[in-house]
């Protein structure tokens, strides 16, 4: 056997085209294993324009919610042992003849600013591991620390006069999304409907979501009442016979007959 000229192709082989399938099988086996090979490295440039985005979109999220986490668990954590540091500061500004009576008065209400700050933030998260000993789950346990304290008895009864007072009673927040819905489908249905608005002020509306979600169970916005009991929210309730949300209520065939029912249609 002696090769061809160049040394391609011995000349007993017959120009079938058989040299050219190996050679072509063999390049084609080469690439697709460089091709995975670099797809180990080059995963997210590989893969369409949208399945990237959706990937780097959702490992943004990861990475800042998990940021932002950290942030709020070192304030919690770090700060509030930073207040042992405000009277040092506040005694070197101070010693300054100089400067005495002109930074005084400053130094005084920076001093009081913080040492009101850290307090708040260290009673607050002792609320919050406060409600989750008692078996509340993180929302309801958030809700509560953010209301900080309050008179749980006038809260309460303020609530059960809101709902007393009118067949149909929502408590929403204006931007909250299902509240808008809410609303809109209420509207649609004619119904009659009282809503208690618990962002204006915030400062009494926070502890009325607290002791809302302490009550019916569920600390979400709108929480709705017809006739002084509690049906769930626009689309979620907290269980799967009475409380099941208006939406739910509506797909059953439910919800006109129990306006109708309170006297809310």
């Amino acid at each position: 056997m002696t090769p061809s000229k160049g040394g391609r192709r011995p000349r007993d082989l017959p120009d079938d085209g058989s040299q050219l399938r190996v050679r072509m099988d063999l390049h084609t086996t080469r690439e697709h294993q460089t091709k995975k090979f670099m797809s180990v490295f080059t995963f997210p440039f590989y893969i369409n324009t949208s399945a990237r985005h959706t990937l780097l979109t959702t490992f943004a999220m990861r990475y800042y919610s998990r940021l932002f986490a950290s942030l709020v668990l070192l304030v919690v954590l770090f700060l509030p042992s930073v207040r042992a540091f405000a009277p040092i500061v506040t005694s070197r500004t101070s010693c300054s003849n100089n400067y005495r009576l002109s930074l005084s008065t400053g130094s005084n209400e920076d001093s009081n600013f913080i040492s009101t700050f850290f307090n708040t933030i260290t009673q607050r998260y002792q609320l919050f591991q406060q409600s989750k000993s008692e078996g509340y789950d993180f929302k309801q346990s958030t809700a509560i620390a953010i209301a900080g304290t309050y008179d749980a008895n006038d809260v309460q009864s303020k609530i059960n006069d809101h709902v007393a007072s009118a067949p149909c009673v929502m408590f929403t927040w204006e931007a909250s999304p299902s509240c808008k819905k809410a609303i809109k489908y209420l509207d649609i249905a004619g119904a009659t409907y009282k809503v208690v608005r618990l962002d204006n002020p915030w400062s009494e509306g926070n502890p009325i979501r607290a002791e809302l979600g302490k009550m019916v169970g569920k600390s979400s916005v709108p929480a709705i009442f017809l006739g002084g009991k509690y049906v769930g929210g626009f689309d979620s309730g907290v269980d799967n016979t009475e409380s099941l949300g208006i939406l739910e209520m509506a797909f059953n065939g439910t919800l006109r007959d129990k306006l109708k029912e309170v006297g809310a249609l």
